[in-house]
């Protein structure tokens, strides 16, 4: 499975759940899981 994060219409990363989860790389995904958590 693989997820694809988006952001204002744009692909910020892709990859497996696992790996965005535990290793976000863009401060927007970071963002977005800390709002979540």
């Amino acid at each position: 499975d693989r997820v694809i994060f988006m952001h204002q219409g744009r692909v910020h990363e892709a990859g497996a759940p696992d790996e965005l989860f535990a290793n976000p790389q863009t401060a927007e995904l970071r963002q977005f899981l800390s709002s979540i958590h």
